[in-house]
């Protein structure tokens, strides 16, 4: 029996198909079947509610094998890829945790003081700033220069330094 790829569109559940019978690998007829499809698979869940922007700990996750609902998702599998992130949801016990539903937590706050950096070819300039946003390394926030008192943006690459890019 040949089952088309493309006749799941990642859908669980009760499915009908219409699929070739073949016999010593000779064509005999087409078919009706119905089939349960069902994936499992090991995923990262909560042991108990996580609540937004809250830090999320070893003891609050746990790999666990999880009947998925549908194969269009993706869901994260092992535990330190969430540990010490932030979530960025409500996260319920024991259902799968998705990329999109935690964050790295932001390592710049507003009101922080930082350093602002340029640097062009062999040349680097540095000057103090107040972060006028809260940022997670890589996140693009605006730096009020403390020397001009214009604002510019620039990209978190860590706790108090931001990069500007000119």
């Amino acid at each position: 029996i040949q089952v088309p790829p493309d006749s799941m569109n990642g859908r669980m559940g009760r499915r009908s198909y219409r699929m070739g019978l073949s016999v010593n690998q000779e064509f005999e007829r087409m078919v009706n079947v119905v089939a349960e499809v069902r994936a499992r698979m090991p995923v990262v869940v909560p042991v108990r509610f996580i609540k937004v922007h809250e830090t999320i700990a070893a003891t609050d996750v746990m790999v666990t094998n999880y009947s998925l609902p549908t194969l269009t998702q993706e869901y994260l599998k092992r535990a330190r890829t969430v540990v010490g992130k932030k979530a960025t949801r409500l996260l319920l016990p024991n259902k799968p945790i998705q990329p999109s539903f935690v964050a790295e937590p932001p390592v710049i706050h507003k009101g922080d003081r930082v350093i602002i950096e340029a640097r062009h070819g062999g040349l680097l300039v540095q000057t103090v700033g107040i972060a006028q946003d809260t940022g997670a390394p890589g996140a693009l926030i605006a730096v009020e220069n403390r020397q001009s008192k214009r604002e510019v943006m620039g990209r978190v690459l860590g706790a108090g330094l931001v990069e500007v890019i000119f």
